[in-house]
C-alpha cells in the first residue's frame, strides 16, 4: 500500500492539530475521564453526518483522559466505536468502501478533526466532514472537496514528511480491527503524550487494509 507521493501544503492544512475548546468542555457534566463514549456519541445524532445514513452518526470526541494510562484505557472503547463505524459504512448502502480519519490527542482529550468517506471502486468522494472546534460537532465540508484523487494519494501513499507509519493490518472482522486500532494508537499515545505536545493520527481504511500514521508535535 506504500506508493510514494508528495504531500502538498494543502494536505498539511487539512491535518493541522485541533485543540480543546472551553465550549466543548462545558458540555461534559461528569468527570471527563468517566464519560461513556457511546452516550457522548448519541448526544450529536441530530447534527453529525446526516447525509449518509442513520447508522453513520458519530461524534468527533473520542475520549477524555487524566493521564497516559487513562488515555490507554479509554482509547479501547473509542477504537471499538470507530471500527464498528467503518464496518457500518461498508454495509449500509452508502457506497463507502474507503475512509480516512484524522485525529488529535491533546490537552486531556482526543478528538477526530476530519473524516473522508470515499467510494474507491467509482473513485468518488461520498462525503467529507470536519469538526467545528467552536461547536464541538462535525459539519459537512463542501461537496467534491478536495477531490477523490487527493484522497487516493493519502490512502495509498506513504505517511509523508514528519509522519511515521506505526502499524498496518488486513482486517477481517470489526473485533479484530478494533483490537488493532486500540493497540496501535493506544500504545503510541501512552508512550508519547506529554504536556506541550500534540499527537496526530491518520487512520487510512483502504480496500485492502488499514494503515496508521502518527506524528508528535511540540506546541510550546
Amino acid at each position: 500500500m506504500k506508493i510514494n507521493f508528495f504531500l502538498s501544503a494543502f494536505a498539511l492544512t487539512l491535518i493541522s492539530s485541533v485543540t480543546a475548546c472551553s465550549s466543548e468542555e462545558a458540555v461534559a457534566t461528569k468527570n471527563p475521564a468517566q464519560i461513556n463514549t457511546e452516550t457522548y456519541v448519541s448526544t450529536y445524532k441530530d447534527v453529525a453526518t446526516k447525509s449518509l445514513s442513520a447508522s453513520n452518526y458519530i461524534s468527533p470526541t473520542l475520549y477524555y483522559y487524566k493521564n497516559n494510562q487513562d488515555a490507554l484505557d479509554n482509547n479501547v472503547k473509542a477504537m471499538e466505536i470507530l471500527a464498528n463505524h467503518y464496518y457500518e459504512q461498508l454495509n449500509n448502502g452508502s457506497g463507502v468502501n474507503e475512509m480516512v480519519v484524522y485525529s488529535t490527542v491533546s490537552n486531556n482529550m482526543a478528538v477526530m478533526s476530519q473524516i473522508a468517506y470515499l467510494d474507491g471502486g467509482n473513485q468518488q468522494e461520498i462525503q467529507i466532514i470536519k469538526r467545528n472546534p467552536i461547536k464541538g460537532i462535525f459539519e459537512p465540508a463542501p461537496a467534491a472537496w478536495p477531490g477523490y484523487q487527493f484522497w487516493h494519494g493519502i490512502l495509498y501513499g506513504n505517511c509523508g514528511e514528519g509522519w511515521e507509519e506505526i502499524g498496518s493490518t488486513n482486517y477481517s472482522t470489526p473485533e479484530a480491527l478494533a483490537q488493532f486500532l486500540a493497540g496501535t494508537t493506544g500504545n503510541y499515545t501512552y508512550n508519547n503524550a506529554a504536556p506541550g505536545y500534540d499527537i496526530n493520527f491518520s487512520e487510512k481504511f483502504g480496500l485492502s487494509g488499514v494503515v496508521i500514521c502518527a506524528q508528535k508535535i511540540k506546541t510550546y
